[in-house]
């Protein structure tokens, strides 16, 4: 007997079509509403783990690419790799040399590196690359813990994609080490805030007392932390689980109170460092000003470090995550959000710089909030209407795997003062004079003795000498840093005025300053073409020499 109904599986098909061949159920699924319904029908729990997978190998190869790059150091890493090297490891607790600052931990390390491997540029972004890469393991493993696969998916591929953190971990600086250090803590926090057993307290006490000598924003995770943990048992008058937490903030306190006095006061103390990163700190007086700060602040948190090129998409991410309604997530997302809530406290004291590169170690957490958010509204559209889930997932990650892709294929340098020293190294004569602008002395340094004595270059008027000065004062580099631009003209007219005379002087640049209008290249350059003529110029990204010939000229003179 023939069914009235057909099977599902049985092809549908018009009498009038039939001589054809034409399947209706086919089309329907060749039309865009079929495309659609066949998005529905995606087996998400048994790809996503696999594509998270990818990016997370994706991250790795990205980061081992920009290292493999070997771009030139610039100015900061300069600055800080004159101390790692030219001090003994006893000589390396601050104050440094130009108002540097880096974790002892983290010094001790790249010293460890430098004494196994060289002086090498690769050597010394090595412990930069394993903590990256490390971060990105341990952000794999916690969204794992707390998340589901669609915001896992999203938080890992944000992290792995983001340039930001690619260029970290190529970095001589302790911003990738930031957040590995912080994942790492949190990580350990996750378990101990479910079950405060006294083993996994007993683990987050040791982790959280070695954590702050690696990392100075590990002060703040603790301090979240710790506050997250004793709400619950305050609340409930545990005063046994509140003893407990007291004895671990004990320990923390400590170690940290040992870490300040021996590693953070004198920078704290250095009021060239706060002057510099004002801006970074919260005004005090309550103004519209106030606001403007705070809600700048906050977007470019999305920018810089987290990475989304369209701040207002995380910012809607992020409230969209944190509203999720989740009982286990309620004490999650305040141990992920609390260091940030602390460090914020610290800017408006004027005790930590609530800017970029230094929120670095708050990335991982706001991006797990903010795949919370994207994963919950996407999950929340994809059944009725999964146009809007896939363009949302799309324009989360379209701008960081462009730009990603990009630095991979093409990657350049911030600075590139390298190329600059070996052209004019090798385009060099015996008697030549080289002239370098004021910040361009301590990648000089640096370079020189890589090169050592028999590639260095043979003649050079340096007129600021900093790297064999003294260690703890004040140098030249910081007398001009502060100068009024009068004064600082009236110096580098003193240092062309030793040039005089020159047949081939070499005019080298780098990190230049511009400020109120005024670019200390072109400046130099307008009063060197007056006093000669230019013969022969090399440029890179930040970096460029200029060879030129100071003799008298009479027509310009007469001119």
């Amino acid at each position: 007997m023939t069914p009235l109904i057909p099977p599902a599986h049985a092809s549908v098909r018009d009498p009038e079509s039939a001589c054809s061949g034409i399947d209706l159920l086919e089309l329907a699924e060749a039309s865009p509403a079929g495309a659609w319904e066949r998005v529905r029908r995606i087996d998400l729990g048994r790809w996503i783990p696999r594509l998270t997978a990818a990016l997370v190998l994706l991250g790795i190869l990205f980061r081992l690419r920009f290292y493999l790059f070997n771009r030139s150091l610039w100015f900061d890493e300069a600055l800080l790799t004159v101390n790692i090297i030219s001090r003994p490891f006893d000589a390396l607790v601050p104050p440094l040399q130009f108002h540097q600052g880096a974790p002892l931990g983290f010094l001790a390390l790249e010293k460890a590196a430098i004494a196994a491997f060289g002086t090498s540029e690769y050597a010394l972004r090595a412990v930069p690359l394993l903590a990256a890469v490390a971060a990105l393991l341990l952000l794999f493993y916690l969204c794992r813990r707390l998340l589901s696969v669609e915001a896992t998916l999203i938080t890992v591929g944000l992290f792995a994609v983001s340039t930001g953190q690619i260029g970290y971990s190529a970095e001589v600086k302790p911003y990738s080490m930031d957040a590995a250090v912080a994942l790492l803590v949190t990580l350990v926090a996750i378990p101990a805030a479910a079950t405060l057993r006294r083993r996994d307290l007993a683990v987050l006490a040791l982790t959280g007392s070695a954590a702050v000598w690696f990392s100075y924003p590990a002060a703040f995770v603790l301090a979240g932390i710790g506050i997250c943990l004793a709400a619950s048992p305050l609340r409930r008058r545990d005063w046994v689980r509140v003893a407990h937490l007291a004895a671990i903030g004990l320990v923390w306190a400590i170690s940290f109170a040992i870490c300040y006095l021996i590693t953070v006061r004198p920078i704290a103390r250095d009021t060239f460092v706060s002057d510099m990163w004002a801006d970074a700190f919260m005004p005090w007086s309550v103004s519209y000003w106030t606001l403007d700060w705070v809600l700048g602040q906050s977007l470019g948190l999305f920018k810089d470090p987290v990475g989304m090129t369209l701040s207002g998409l995380g910012v809607f991410g992020f409230l969209a995550g944190w509203a999720a309604n989740n009982r286990a997530w309620r004490l999650q997302r305040w141990i992920l959000a609390s260091p940030l809530a602390v460090a914020f406290a610290a800017a408006a004291i004027h005790r930590y710089p609530f800017d970029g590169r230094f929120l670095n170690f708050a990335a991982p957490a706001v991006l797990c909030i903010v795949g919370v958010g994207i994963a919950r509204v996407a999950d929340l559209s994809r059944l009725k209407a999964p146009a809007i889930a896939l363009s949302l997932v799309a324009l989360v990650f379209l701008d960081p795997v462009r730009d990603a892709s990009f630095l991979a294929l093409r990657p350049q340098g911030r600075e590139e003062i390298r190329p600059v020293l070996d052209y004019v190294r090798q385009h060099e004569l015996r008697g030549d004079a080289v002239y370098l602008y004021y910040r361009t002395e301590p990648a000089f340094t640096y370079y020189s003795e890589q090169w050592k004595d028999g590639a260095r270059l043979q003649t050079a008027k340096i007129v600021h000498t900093h790297p064999g000065g003294d260690l703890h004062g004040q140098d030249e580099l910081d007398a001009l840093e502060v100068m009024n631009w009068n004064d600082r003209s009236a110096a580098f007219l003193r240092a062309l005025d030793e040039l005089r005379g020159q047949t081939r002087a070499w005019v080298v640049f780098y990190h230049v300053r511009v400020r109120d209008g005024v670019n200390d290249e072109r400046w130099l350059l307008d009063q060197l073409d007056r006093l000669g003529k230019q013969r022969d110029h090399v440029s890179f990204p930040g970096a460029s020499a200029y060879l030129y010939d100071l003799q008298p000229n009479p027509a310009l003179q007469t001119g």
